[in-house]
């Protein structure tokens, strides 16, 4: 059996199971979940660009030098 049968089968299995929730979602709850999920997507990509900028600067400063630098006589 293969990983794709289990997960059916765990699907199957949960779907089957759900209980009623008795609970309540008005209009505000959707747009605070979605502004959530906004700005978690937002803020990782600003923290991606950031660390790729640093490191890009880093690799740019160290490979620059041995360019620049003139031979000591």
């Amino acid at each position: 059996m293969n990983l794709p049968f289990y997960f059916l089968c765990a699907i199957i299995v949960f779907l089957g199971t759900v209980s009623p929730a008795h609970a309540y979602l008005d209009p505000g709850s959707g747009s605070f979940i979605f502004q959530l999920v906004l700005g978690a997507i937002l803020g990782a990509l600003v923290t991606l660009r950031l660390t790729f900028s640093r490191v890009k600067r880093f690799f740019v400063a160290k490979f620059s030098r041995k360019h620049n630098d003139k031979p000591r006589h």
